[in-house]
């Protein structure tokens, strides 16, 4: 498989471009088709019948609180990739591959007999965990209006976990990206007791939590480095020739929802001019909106400025943004982070 570098043509005002807040209802019924031109590097039909698939693996681990840290990570990365409309390869195929796939990443080479089932690895590993608990006496003082104020004896209950996640793209074990990912969990008690012992119970429950912390925070991230190739179809317009409509084969079970932002690219044969070695070179040139028109099949994207309109052609490449922190976090410099208030 080829390397695909990546490139934009656009400004950062049209990237970060609020389309989610205009409408994104359209009536296919007042659209006219334009006749798009090919892509030069279109692709192939079997290309477009082609299914990305992520093959998770087991996380490696090497301390006790690691074995439970380790299937709830799992599971709690299996879950964010399906919501995102990512393909995972099923959990017994994927321990199958297991030895393989970690030899691969050593040598740089996945190879194997069959059909490839995957395209893109995801290797992990927990590099730290931990709980405990910190006691504060009973303290008595005065507030501002001269009254006695008293706070109880209390223990804070905590939990922390770091964990490494690697992406790469079979076969070539090409590196896509590598994200550290650090999560913590709180919970106060009133209690007397110093030693503020810590139950098993509450112990996973503390670590299932910074589970889910370090995850939200860069789950959008990971998402959105192994976002799906879906490819443009046709172009209509609506709205007297002022909006743009795009089909892309992007449908309803692969994260196709209304309201999110879709990115085109541009793909374009290089030469490196070191090594004479041809690669794929993805070009960004116009961003948009998924509109009301989803279904089981495809669907179609707003393309609101006009000049980037223009410059798509079928075949180009589109891929679906997952935008939206889970409850409770917000957008920070493409993360995720609890939210203050």
């Amino acid at each position: 498989m080829q390397h695909i570098a990546k490139l934009s043509l656009l400004g950062a005002s049209a990237i970060f471009a609020l389309s989610a807040c205009k409408s994104t209802g359209v009536d296919l019924l007042d659209a006219q088709s334009v006749n798009l031109p090919l892509a030069a590097y279109a692709p192939t039909p079997e290309e477009m019948r082609a299914e990305q698939r992520v093959v998770i693996l087991p996380p490696e681990y090497d301390h006790s609180a690691g074995e439970y840290v380790s299937r709830q990570l799992y599971s709690n990365l299996e879950q964010a990739l399906i919501r995102s409309g990512t393909r995972v390869l099923e959990r017994e195929r994927a321990e199958s591959m297991a030895a393989e796939l970690i030899a691969a990443e050593q040598s740089g080479q996945f190879r194997t007999d069959g059909p490839q089932a995957a395209n893109i690895v995801l290797f992990s590993r927990v590099t730290n965990a931990g709980w405990g608990g910190s006691h504060t006496a009973r303290n008595t003082y005065t507030d501002r209006k001269g009254k006695r104020q008293t706070t109880p004896a209390y223990c804070r209950y905590s939990g922390s976990v770091q964990v490494q996640v690697r992406a790469y793209e079979l076969p070539d074990m090409i590196p896509i990206d590598t994200f550290d990912l650090q999560g913590s969990a709180s919970v106060r008690e009133d209690n007397t007791d110093r030693n503020c012992p810590v139950s098993d119970g509450r112990a996973t429950g503390l670590l299932s939590s910074a589970v889910e912390d370090a995850l939200a925070q860069e789950q959008t991230a990971i998402a959105n480095a192994m976002a799906p190739s879906f490819y443009v179809t046709e172009r209509r317009n609506a709205n007297g020739g002022k909006l743009a409509l795009f089909r892309i084969t992007a449908d309803s079970s692969r994260g196709a929802q209304e309201g999110r932002d879709v990115e085109i690219f541009r793909r374009e044969l290089r030469t490196d001019a070191l090594t004479q070695q041809e690669y794929m070179e993805e070009t960004l040139i116009a961003s948009g909106v998924v509109s009301s028109q989803v279904d089981r099949t495809g669907s179609y994207i707003i393309i609101r400025d006009n000049d980037q309109a223009d410059r798509i052609q079928a075949g180009d490449v589109a891929r679906i943004r997952q935008g939206n922190c889970p409850d409770g976090y917000m957008s920070i410099l493409g993360s995720c982070q609890p939210s203050l208030w």
